[in-house]
Formats: structure tokens, C-alpha cells, sequence
């Protein structure tokens, strides 16, 4: 099973409570994710860079427990993937991963 948009290290220690459970952590460069975001056009995403670096300062804190605490996940992953360039190079990547982890 593959799960998506783990934002949350109580979102990790539910999963890891399961058992045989690898978070795989993946990332690219914000100037990236804001070109993406905006290819993506979902209502409600920022159209201005200030906007989406504020948008993402405040997801990587989380002072509030309820929020994203995406900077404490991320420090939960037993793996990571750069997803900066094509589609090609990230599969290659998943590809090792998945090797390491023998699935």
C-alpha cells in the first residue's frame, strides 16, 4: 500500500505501529514544487512565490500540534527520493529504494 502526503509525525507513529511500515520521504527544490503547484492549478494553491514560501514556512513548523509538521516527518524518513528532475530519474530512485527495502 502506498500512502501519500504523510504530513504529520503522528500520522508516522500510527503507520509504524503496524509494523513493516517505510516512509520514504520525497522532496524537490522550492522553486520546483512552486512550478508544479502552479501547473497543477488547484483552487486555493498561491499563485505568487511569497505566497507559497509563506504557505510552506508554515507547514514546515507546525507550532500548533494540528498542524503540518512537515521538517519532523521528514526527519521520520527511512528513505528519500529528489524529485527534481524528469520522470525517468525519479524512477530510478524508487527503483534503489525499493531494492534496499527488497520489495
Amino acid at each position: 500500500v502506498v500512502v501519500d502526503s504523510i504530513r504529520h509525525p503522528a500520522e508516522v507513529e500510527v503507520f509504524r505501529a503496524h509494523g513493516n511500515f517505510i516512509l520514504v520521504g520525497v522532496d524537490a527544490d522550492q522553486e520546483i514544487r512552486f512550478e508544479r503547484c502552479k501547473i497543477r492549478g488547484r483552487e486555493g494553491d498561491p499563485h505568487e512565490f511569497a505566497a507559497f514560501q509563506a504557505l510552506e514556512a508554515r507547514e514546515l513548523e507546525g507550532e500548533d500540534s494540528s498542524l503540518p509538521q512537515l521538517i519532523k516527518t521528514f526527519g521520520m524518513a527511512d528513505h528519500v527520493v529528489v524529485n527534481n528532475a524528469g520522470f525517468d530519474e525519479v524512477r530510478a530512485q524508487v527503483n534503489e529504494v525499493l531494492k534496499k527495502v527488497q520489495l
